[in-house]
């Protein structure tokens, strides 16, 4: 067990544990020694557990972050495409907006010419007066 990885003995306290607890009688004072390092295995082993679920969770939650901003991105891209289909789908709506803003020049232009024309009747009884 002494030959063992480190990595492999923080993994498997409990089977360090069991001859720990099988041994009797004093040890060794090297056996000692290195059976004292036991606890510390076992709050190694703790924490390398623990690890491994945090990155595996990590994991986890990286792909799941991963996957919304896809899908974030994939929403945008469908709600740019509705934005824009209406005129796509609808030639005529596009052909009835330009008409408008059309007519809308030309409603303008005949409300100046108008006024252009009231602002001479207005002018003509003065001129009148100033004929007599």
């Amino acid at each position: 067990m002494l030959e063992k990885n480190v990595v492999d003995l923080v993994q498997d306290t409990d089977s360090m544990q069991r001859v720990f607890l099988a041994i009797k009688g004093d040890p060794s004072p090297a056996l000692s020694r290195v059976l004292s390092y036991l606890s510390t295995f076992e709050d190694q082993a703790l924490k390398v557990k623990k690890t491994q679920r945090n990155l595996s969770n990590r994991e986890a939650l990286m792909a799941k972050d991963n996957s919304n901003r896809q899908e974030a991105k994939e929403l945008m891209r469908l709600i740019d495409d509705l934005k824009n289909s209406s005129l796509r789908t609808d030639p005529e709506l596009s052909q009835l907006e330009i008409r408008r803003a059309k007519l809308e020049k030309e409603l303008e232009n005949v409300k100046a010419t108008i006024d252009r024309r009231k602002s001479t009747l207005a002018q003509i009884p003065d001129a009148i007066k100033q004929k007599k």
